[in-house]
């Protein structure tokens, strides 16, 4: 007689990939590299406890709902998660040439961004950066050049990488001040842009699992209906690992969890 039963394991090296399709979209989307997803369960209930004797004893536990998160760690940064992260939405821009963009008040020694603000990301070296004096732009501003080929003479540098300028010399304001009005010439890259939003996202959550363990069968996850909002924060800078995002999809609904071949 055996000393132990025998039993089968299902012990399972967790691996696999999520997708996400916030409504409205046309089908699921492939969320890219996740490092970590996993399931938690929070229970909201309401303790009573006496409050005539000397001891404080439970007089009610009311357990009213379970609150389900499906919670996933982002590590493709991509326009489509960061809008998600954000609450936001994306959208492309193309590249159009502009045509004599004022700039009210730039100052000798300072960087810019083309378009001011926000701006834009990059500036096509292809066509060359021109631009005017004044804020009627009366005369033409003679020296524009690359950060990489800056001359003696350089009025205004150019990175057309980051899409940025610099006021080097007086003479490019057209007169013997340190800060007054310009207008440039340009031509920017096309672009994706991501616009923080406040509305609440919802979407269907899917989890297929690829599990790495041999003889084990995962288990796909799927729910139709969370609310995602972001969770924690996104370390833009870091010399320990690559950027990521933790986004943290709310179960407004069931979850379906169905078994998958070993």
């Amino acid at each position: 007689m055996k000393e132990y039963e025998d039993h089968g394991h299902q012990i399972v090296l967790g691996a696999g990939e999520v997708y996400i399709a916030r409504t409205g979209a046309p089908g699921e989307r492939y969320v890219g590299d996740t490092p970590g997803a996993s399931l938690s369960v929070e229970l909201e209930e309401t303790t009573i406890f006496a409050s005539d004797g000397p001891q404080t004893d439970r007089r009610l536990l009311d357990i009213q709902k379970p609150r389900r998160t499906f919670n996933v760690t982002l590590q493709d940064i991509s326009a489509a998660n960061v809008a998600l992260w954000l609450s936001g939405t994306e959208s492309t821009t193309p590249g159009s040439a502009v045509s004599d963009e004022l700039y009210p008040a730039v100052a000798v020694g300072y960087w810019y961004q083309f378009g001011g603000g926000a701006g834009v990301p990059a500036v096509a070296a292809s066509a060359a950066v021109s631009g005017k004096a004044g804020k009627s732009g009366s005369s033409a501003i003679s020296h524009i050049d690359p950060v990489g080929s800056i001359q003696s003479d350089t009025e205004i540098a150019v990175d057309y990488e980051k899409g940025r300028f610099k006021v080097l010399k007086k003479t490019a304001l057209g007169k013997d001040a340190d800060s007054g009005p310009i207008r440039l010439s340009y031509t920017p890259v096309a672009r994706s842009r991501v616009v923080s939003g406040i509305d609440a996202v919802y979407g269907a959550v899917r989890y297929l699992e690829r599990a790495a363990t041999a003889g084990a069968s995962g288990r796909n996850v799927y729910i139709p209906r969370a609310r995602i909002v972001a969770s924690g924060q996104w370390e833009l800078k870091s010399r320990e690992q690559p950027q990521r995002m933790e986004l943290s999809c709310e179960v407004d609904g069931e979850i379906y969890i169905d078994a998958v071949a070993a």
